[in-house]
C-alpha cells in the first residue's frame, strides 16, 4: 500500500501514473487497481480521468451502462476522506445490485478497498 501511495505522490505525469499504477498488482499480490480522478470544483478533470487494471470488457460493460451514476464506491468515495471496505458498503437499489453482479461475471474480485 506504501509502494502505491508514493507511485501516485511521485508521478510528474499523467503517463508515470497510469504506469505505477498498472504496476501494482504484481507488487501486491493484487488482482486489479483502480485510480479514479472524482473531481475537483477547483481544478478540470485530465483527459483521462483514471486508469485501471480491469479488463477493457468491463470498462466498456461499466461505461455503457453509466454504471458511475449509481455506483456506491464512487458515492461512497466522494463524500468520504478515509478509506473504506467494498463490504462496508450497503447496495440498495436493484441497478446497484445488477452493477455488482456483472462485475462478478467479469470475475473482478469480491472484496476491495478505496481510498478517497
Amino acid at each position: 500500500m506504501q509502494e502505491l501511495v508514493c507511485a501516485i505522490a511521485n508521478a510528474s505525469s499523467l503517463l508515470e501514473l497510469k504506469e505505477s499504477v498498472t504496476l501494482v498488482p504484481s507488487m501486491g499480490d493484487l488482482q486489479h487497481v483502480v485510480y479514479h480522478y472524482l473531481g475537483d470544483p477547483q481544478h478540470p478533470p485530465p483527459p483521462e480521468p483514471g486508469f485501471t487494471t480491469y479488463p477493457d470488457a468491463w470498462v466498456q460493460c461499466y461505461l455503457a451502462n453509466d454504471y458511475a451514476r449509481i455506483d456506491p464506491v464512487i458515492q461512497r468515495g466522494l463524500r468520504s476522506i478515509l478509506p473504506f471496505e467494498w463490504s462496508e458498503l450497503k447496495i440498495t437499489t436493484p441497478e446497484q445490485q445488477k452493477l455488482f453482479a456483472d462485475s462478478q461475471a467479469f470475475d473482478l474480485g469480491a472484496s476491495a478497498l478505496s481510498i478517497p
